[in-house]
């Protein structure tokens, strides 16, 4: 791929406009990432398409929803029949047991709530199944591969599994939202710092190859979700669930992503990080197409106001003029197209994931982390090598030893985000969840701010505030008439 690099003073990525092309065309900045995209995604379709017919001719029971299929376990089916006599044996006695829909979602990318991960209306959310096929009720946020994002609240009413003292309750809590807090800010500045500085600082080069980012982040996930299906021994393949079906959620997962990193190179990471707030409208959206859902007048009211929000941040700070067709010096416009598209399909991936496991009982969360995983990481490796980008994307990587140390801890951040998701809901619940997360937002605006020197003026303020305040109204009437903390009451402290 040829660089579209201009040199700047600062150090910061300016996207450049092919020969003979004046500013007021910077539409061609546009139309080249979407003929990128459209490109890849045709691309998706076709190595789809072959391997439908491989499977229907080779693994038949991958394509056709075959229950009793070849590689499913005999233990597999024992545990079906026996969470189906459960749920008999609950519905006769007014016991809600099992999967939980719920109303909240979470999570930052990671963060569908009610529907999807994101702040819809009563998303599934799957028990995650803990070592040894025990099923425990680890609620997780359906869209995986994600970081969490404000506006998914997975906010139920569900229990935390705290229950201990007050003392010990308190510094778990501390804890999780330190780790959160610091592995997701260090996570978007490594984003940040590898997407638009140079290598070395000042007199390098740019790393352009997002979809590598993309290749490296899922292949630490795929190895880290192999580890969870080794330890939990559930290579088998899942009863009745198609292949197809599994790999519409990991496409899409995978292209929000390049959309996500890939807009970086035109609008500044506070912009692309409040942007993802917005993600409540699409997700509604999507869970009424797909899963026919009907959300509360609220949630409209809350999505308009976070819009409002947006557009005073975006015109602002990033020097949008939203009257013409007129472009900032950095194509910001091609930017916020790349968000959008982010937000399409990064709510299709929950969405989707949500309908999946509504639709079958039997499939975990770690099983669908898995194949997430599995699909992202050959489906990019194969675009980067469809697109000449896996040759110069390694030879950029071992000539500069800086970005050695990014790739590294940034993976890292990210499976270690995964770890602490999983554990902060199975904790502390949803709603406590999302206003971590929420706080970790406001401290990834103003240290990307602060670091790489993004100016806001009165405007961009106001818009923050009217974002971060609509995201925290919807999370409060989420949380309304719940427990947040439980504790354990000790005999002593009785008396």
């Amino acid at each position: 791929m040829s660089s579209r690099n201009t040199l700047a003073d600062d150090d910061t990525y300016v996207p450049s406009l092919p020969s003979g092309q004046t500013d007021n065309t910077e539409l061609s900045t546009l139309e080249e990432e979407l003929l990128l995209l459209a490109t890849n995604f045709l691309l998706y379709v076709a190595l789809l398409i072959i391997l439908y017919f491989v499977c229907q001719n080779y693994f038949p029971w991958t394509v056709e929803g075959i229950v009793n299929a070849p590689f499913s376990s005999h233990s597999q089916h024992k545990e079906q029949e026996q969470e189906q006599h459960k749920h008999k044996h609950n519905a006769q006695s007014g016991v809600k047991t099992g999967n939980l829909l719920f109303q909240d979602s979470d999570d930052d990318d990671n963060e569908e709530e009610d529907d999807d991960v994101e702040g819809e209306n009563k998303p599934f959310v799957k028990p995650l199944e803990v070592g040894g096929g025990e099923r425990r009720k680890s609620f997780v946020p359906m869209s995986l591969n994600h970081t969490p994002s404000i506006d998914s609240t997975s906010t139920t009413d569900h229990t935390p599994l705290q229950t201990d003292t007050p003392t010990v309750v308190f510094k778990r809590l501390l804890l999780c939202s330190a780790g959160l807090i610091v592995t997701f800010v260090t996570w978007g500045l490594l984003q940040e710092r590898m997407l638009t500085r140079r290598y070395p600082r000042l007199t390098g080069d740019y790393f352009e190859y997002t979809y590598f980012l993309v290749f490296t982040n899922r292949l630490w996930s795929l190895i880290f979700s192999t580890v969870l299906m080794h330890r939990q021994k559930r290579f088998k393949w899942p009863s009745g669930v198609l292949i197809q079906d599994l790999s519409y959620s990991a496409v899409s997962n995978m292209l929000s992503s390049w959309c996500q990193y890939e807009a970086l190179k035109y609008v500044t990471f506070p912009a692309q990080t409040l942007f993802k707030s917005f993600k409540i409208l699409p997700v509604m959206l999507m869970g009424k197409f797909l899963r026919n859902q009907t959300y509360p007048l609220y949630e409209y009211v809350v999505s308009l106001v976070v819009g409002m929000g947006l557009t005073f941040f975006l015109s602002s700070s990033e020097d949008i003029n939203f009257d013409n067709n007129n472009l900032g010096g950095q194509a910001t416009k091609a930017g916020v197209v790349l968000l959008l598209l982010f937000l399409v399909f990064d709510s299709f991936t929950g969405q989707w994931q949500s309908r999946m496991f509504q639709r079958h009982k039997e499939l975990t969360v770690v099983e669908m982390l898995f194949a997430n995983n599995l699909f992202s990481t050959v489906l990019s490796l194969i675009t980067l090598i469809h697109e000449g980008d896996l040759a110069p994307a390694l030879d950029f990587v071992e000539t500069h030893s800086e970005i050695h140390f990014h790739f590294f801890f940034f993976s890292v951040c990210s499976t270690v985000g995964q770890l602490l998701i999983f554990y902060t809901i199975r904790q502390f619940g949803a709603v406590v969840f999302a206003i971590i997360m929420t706080v970790r937002v406001l401290v990834s605006i103003v240290a990307s701010s602060i670091i790489y020197d993004h100016p806001m003026t009165a405007v961009g303020l106001m818009g923050l505030v009217m974002v971060m305040s609509a995201v925290g109204y919807r999370t409060a009437r989420k949380a309304r008439g719940s427990q947040l903390l439980k504790f354990k009451i000790l005999e002593d402290e009785r008396k």
